[in-house]
């Protein structure tokens, strides 16, 4: 379920849904983590989220880190 809410510059409100284990993956946009299953980059360094329900959600370059736990480096051949 993708759920759009408006926030304010202030960051009380993203530091509260915080504590639910979402964060910021755009300037407008939110993810919990917890659901995403897989992360794909595109060239531009954005990226799309895929979640366990099929859903997936287009993340800013700007907040690649924070989606930084989900990379997996290359299992050795």
């Amino acid at each position: 379920v993708v759920v759009e809410v408006q926030l304010g510059g202030g960051g009380e409100a993203e530091a509260e849904l915080g504590s639910f284990g979402l964060v910021r993956v755009h300037r407008t946009k939110l993810a919990n983590l917890a659901r995403a299953t897989a992360i794909e980059f595109k060239p531009s360094g954005d990226f799309d989220l895929v979640f366990d329900n099929g859903s997936s959600l287009q993340g800013s370059r700007r907040y690649r880190t924070a989606v930084s736990v989900l990379e997996r480096p290359a299992s050795p051949s």
